[in-house]
């Protein structure tokens, strides 16, 4: 299926931040000017320009890369890696750029950078100044062809000939299994393109010659509080936890794999169970919450470990408990929500720490309560969801802030009301999912806008409704989980599109399902 895009663009979220800085000096490269000849990187050379110093690779006769408006680089010029960028804002950015089409060209620039190939991904990434075919895996990690995720870029230059279809495109998503035909943003002769791999000519785009690559300075996207990616690909999965054993299907960003035994401990909580990433390794952990203690079972990527007692305090919410990052340091805490006070037990990666009271104001919603980082600053905050109001506590890091009303606006699911990004843009939305519509209300950062239909298709889970990222592109998809199916309906930015089936096998938690 092609995915249905926007043309308006979503800022950085901001999540915790893994990145290498990298600096490049343009005047060090030495490209020799016979080399280059007069073509572009591009799968098909466009006609040579009119201004024979410009090279068909982006540079001028010494290799140096044309900035903004065909400037000629000299000895001081410089190109680097930008701040970091998360894969959703590479994805929002590239598609600013298709809608409308941008014509093509080695020698005319569209806010600051060359309207090429190169130019395209620079963009796209936020770099500072131009790259070019020859030069952008000086600000990319080399990574197998199975690993590419949104954003990444499969890059092939010819440094002996670069006329001869040196070319860079962005990876989106895969068309379909992994490994196999994906779809691809571009900018190539005569304007920018979103297509299938294989929908491109097999004489000019032979995949052999392409490498994929990571941008250095990119970032995952804040994930969802109960997020079940335990494998730490990017992906949300599924996880059946039952009294003596624990079961997982693996999301490969278009199904669910077949169903896996990842521990045959018995592991139940008397209160909750959860599912987050306590440790801050990027994968998902399992939490059993009694009223006297808490254990945890942590995830390698492969399997879950042995249990371990994390606390040995009384910690339980009258109204709700909850699992998120309130603290913004990247590991998943615990919140226990009463009608009167909240208090908190905050993850120090191997135990949990408190019981520290974050608030002493009654709050409670009577449709819902939901934990999630509606304001982006990469804390989760609460929120109460009534029929006609909703209010919200925000997280300092160190407390929760006064309720503060976010909407007067009656929203209310038929079957269930989620929180998520479903928009990409690092703050949670809300969902409201009924069995033949599903509305939602984006956040703006300081109150949830108004509401809108995402979906008029009907939409319900026989066993489970859950809400996370399955596909890996930073927005949340609703997952409908039955006894012998699993659907989802996939957030294309504005509206979700689907359902599509992601399971067609029998997978069922007698104590929980997460995903």
């Amino acid at each position: 299926m092609s995915p249905i895009f926007s043309s308006t663009p979503v800022g950085p979220a901001r999540p915790r931040i893994r990145t290498l800085a990298r600096l490049i000096t343009v005047g060090t490269l030495a490209v020799v000017a016979a080399t280059i000849g007069a073509g572009q990187g591009s799968a098909a050379p466009p006609p040579t320009p009119a201004d024979s110093t410009l090279s068909p690779q982006g540079v001028d006769a010494q290799g140096k890369s044309l900035q903004h408006g065909g400037k000629i680089a000299d000895a001081t010029t410089m190109v680097s890696a930008g701040p970091p960028i998360t894969r959703s804002e590479i994805i929002a950015r590239a598609e600013t750029w298709l809608h409308p089409p941008v014509p093509y060209s080695q020698d005319v620039s569209k806010n600051g950078y060359r309207t090429d190939c190169s130019g395209y991904v620079s963009m796209a990434w936020k770099t500072v100044g131009n790259f070019w075919t020859g030069n952008l895996a000086n600000v990319g990690v080399p990574i197998a062809f199975n690993d590419l995720r949104p954003g990444d870029m499969l890059l092939f230059h010819n440094p002996a000939n670069p006329v001869n279809g040196s070319h860079v495109v962005i990876f989106h998503q895969w068309n379909g299994v992994v490994g196999g035909d994906f779809y691809m943003y571009e900018q190539s002769p005569s304007f920018t393109k979103y297509r299938t791999w294989s929908s491109a000519d097999p004489n000019k785009y032979r995949l052999q010659n392409y490498k994929p690559y990571r941008y250095i300075n990119i970032v995952d996207d804040a994930k969802s509080p109960g997020d079940a990616d335990v494998n730490g690909d990017g992906r949300s999965d599924l996880v059946a936890q039952n009294a003596t054993n624990t079961w997982v299907m693996l999301s490969n960003g278009t199904s669910f794999g077949p169903s896996h035994g990842w521990s045959d401990v018995a592991f139940t909580g008397g209160v909750a169970n959860h599912a987050g990433d306590l440790d801050g390794d990027d994968r998902a952990d399992l939490v059993a919450q009694n009223r006297t203690d808490t254990w945890v079972m942590l995830s390698t990527g492969a399997s879950f470990g042995s249990p371990h007692r994390w606390s040995n305090a009384p910690f339980a919410g009258r109204v709700a408990n909850h699992i998120g990052d309130i603290d913004g340091d990247g590991r998943a805490d615990l919140v226990a929500q009463n009608g009167t006070d909240t208090w908190v037990m905050l993850s120090a990666r191997y135990s949990f720490v408190g019981p520290y009271q974050w608030s002493n104001v009654a709050f409670a919603g009577e449709l819902a309560n939901h934990i999630g980082d509606v304001n982006g600053d990469g804390r989760a905050d609460l929120v109460a969801q009534n029929s006609t109001t909703t209010w919200v506590m925000l997280s300092t890091g160190t407390s929760f802030d006064a309720p503060q009303p976010w909407s007067n606006v009656a929203f209310a699911g038929g079957l269930t009301n989620h929180i998520g990004d479903v928009n990409g843009d690092g703050r949670a939305d809300l969902v409201a999912q009924n069995a033949t519509t599903t509305w939602v209300m984006l956040s703006t950062g300081t109150s949830f806008g108004p509401s809108h239909r995402w979906s008029n298709v009907a939409f319900a889970g026989g066993l489970a409704n859950h809400v996370g990222d399955v596909d890996g592109d930073g927005r949340a998809e609703l997952v409908a989980h039955n006894a012998t199916t699993t659907y989802a309906v996939l957030s294309a930015r504005y509206s979700f599109v689907g359902p599509y089936r992601f399971s067609d096998v029998a997978f069922a938690g007698g104590t929980a399902v997460h995903g």
